[in-house]
Parts: C-alpha cells; sequence; structure tokens
C-alpha cells in the first residue's frame, strides 16, 4: 500500500495538493461554460415572487446562525445583525436576458445589468460598492457572482422543467466567517 505507516502524511500532503490543483481548475474552467441564451427563448426571463409565507427570512436566519455559530460569543450578534440586514428576504425578483446583456433585479436596490460573463460596478443592499458578473450557463440556469472587499457571492437561478418555478440558491463567503451562509429561496412565475 503506498500510503501504509510512515508514508501516510506524504501521500496525505500529496492528494491534499492534488485536490486543490484540481479545485483551481474545475474554478477557472467555469467561466468556459458561459453562453449566450436568445432573447426569445424566454426560459428565465421574467418576474419571480417568493412562493414562501415569509418571503424566505426562517431560511435565511437559520442559515446565518448555523455560519455564526462557532464565533466568538460576543461577535455573534454583531455578525447576525450585518448578515441579516445585508441578505433581507427577496419578495420578488426580475430577470431580463438579452443578447448581450442580462439583468437582475432583487429588490431593495439591487438591480444590476452587464454583460454575459463580464464585471460590472453595482451596489449592495446597504450600499457598499460591489462587482457582479452573470453568467448563463444554459436556458435554464443563470449564474450571479458578487465580489467586495468583505466576501463574495453567489446567486444561482434554476428554472423547473416546465418553466413555471425558479430555484435560487445562495452562497455567501467571507474570510470573517467560520462557515458559508447558504440557502435556497423558491419563486414562482408572476403573472
Amino acid at each position: 500500500m503506498p500510503c501504509a505507516n510512515d508514508r501516510t502524511q506524504t501521500c496525505s500532503r500529496w492528494l491534499g495538493c492534488a485536490l486543490v490543483f484540481v479545485c483551481i481548475g474545475f474554478a477557472g474552467w467555469s467561466g468556459a461554460l458561459a453562453v449566450t441564451v436568445p432573447a426569445a427563448s424566454g426560459g428565465l426571463s421574467g418576474n419571480w415572487t417568493n412562493t414562501a409565507a415569509d418571503q424566505g427570512r426562517a431560511a435565511i436566519e437559520r442559515s446565518v446562525d448555523q455560519a455564526i455559530a462557532d464565533m466568538f460569543g460576543l461577535a455573534r450578534p454583531t455578525a447576525r445583525s450585518r448578515l441579516k440586514a445585508s441578505n433581507p428576504p427577496i419578495a420578488k425578483l426580475a430577470i431580463s436576458i438579452a443578447p448581450g446583456r442580462i439583468r437582475v433585479d432583487l429588490g431593495h436596490g439591487r438591480d444590476a445589468a452587464a454583460a454575459p460573463s463580464s464585471w460590472q460596478p453595482a451596489k449592495s443592499v446597504t450600499g457598499d460598492e460591489i462587482r457582479v458578473r452573470y453568467s448563463a450557463l444554459s436556458e435554464r440556469l443563470l449564474k450571479m457572482e458578487s465580489t467586495s472587499d468583505g466576501g463574495s457571492g453567489r446567486h444561482t437561478f434554476q428554472l423547473s422543467d416546465n418553466g413555471s418555478q425558479l430555484k435560487h440558491e445562495v452562497r455567501i463567503e467571507s474570510s470573517h466567517l467560520p462557515k458559508d451562509v447558504r440557502y435556497v429561496l423558491n419563486y414562482r412565475r408572476a403573472p
């Protein structure tokens, strides 16, 4: 066995380096998947209404609490407050995909448009400067990435097979958090 006894630590290091290399390779490769979605396809474009009675507040708060659970006790209330302020429930959202332009309006002043796969300056819900980038991965899947000094976020929007439902997955990463904030919101197409 190549990883037996005295070689275990060396093999663990090698496997760790290989895993980092593979992850970096996939991260760099993901941008190559971007495609332009024709405006006529409809698909993700449209207005969407949150299906949860609380617009997802419980899911967001549960995810925030899980992300900060391992923080120092005195830091948790401040972190929780900031995370909740920067991640308000989203009652309605609008997506517009046209040739050369993608726009996502998450409400609360978070409305930005950009050419696919290009970074665009925008504002966060708290008014901070951020950058956003959209990638239409297929006619049913859109990725929105955001970066700021404090961390990064990734929103994926996935259309159901029949086109009437939208799944919105959110992941927020920060070096200041012991865990990522992750939650899912569900929408139905607005009439």
